[in-house]
């Protein structure tokens, strides 16, 4: 992805199990062995999302974007990540912590802590906790809904997407990076799921 923002040209993978990965300066198309799938790049959604979530730091956000497209999406990882923009994460009110898992300090804002944080993530579930400067150290956090919440939205795609929806709206200054195993990205914020596409 990045040599192909930076040149321009279209770069062609071979991944394992038979899949194909091109990436062009519009986006990226994966071939699974039966069917094309195509997202844009990160960096194309991050201005969308900017002009929604106006208190997010860029450098942050671009990131975070770039990691759960073209990390946890590309390796089929699903999660979801709880960004608060203000505050210490671990202090929203809507959490439970009694299967969370405190790990080594990594930072979103430093490329080479990818690898790392995308092989706790395929190693835990529930919700990961990132700082407003991008930090990460708690894992495997459950996503608590109030009962107004749970009366107002009711299930959807699935149990995460549902979980992160109710918990924006509960936890109005935190956005919720949800990834399905497919690779699909969606952000929550606010109650709300905000286009991506």
């Amino acid at each position: 992805m990045h040599l192909t923002v930076a040149t321009g040209a279209l770069v062609v993978q071979r991944l394992g199990r038979g899949w194909v990965r091109l990436c062009t300066p519009q986006g990226v198309a994966t071939w699974d062995g039966m069917h094309w799938s195509s997202k844009p790049l990160s960096s194309h959604v991050t201005d969308r999302v900017m002009r929604i979530i106006t208190a997010a730091e860029p450098d942050v956000l671009v990131n975070l974007l770039e990691f759960c497209m073209h990390w946890l999406g590309a390796g089929r990882v699903g999660g979801a990540l709880v960004w608060r923009l203000a505050g210490d994460p671990r202090e929203l009110a809507h959490l439970g912590f009694g299967a969370a898992v405190s790990i080594p300090e990594l930072d979103l804002t430093c490329r080479t802590h990818f690898a790392p944080l995308l092989n706790a993530l395929a190693q835990y579930d529930r919700a990961t906790l990132v700082d407003p400067r991008g930090r990460v150290s708690t894992v495997g956090v459950h996503l608590r809904s109030s009962e107004r919440t749970r009366r107002e939205f009711t299930p959807s795609q699935g149990t995460r997407h549902t979980s992160a929806l109710r918990f924006s709206s509960d936890e109005p200054s935190a956005a919720v990076f949800v990834v399905s195993s497919g690779g699909a990205l969606s952000i929550f914020w606010q109650g709300r799921r905000l286009d991506t596409d």
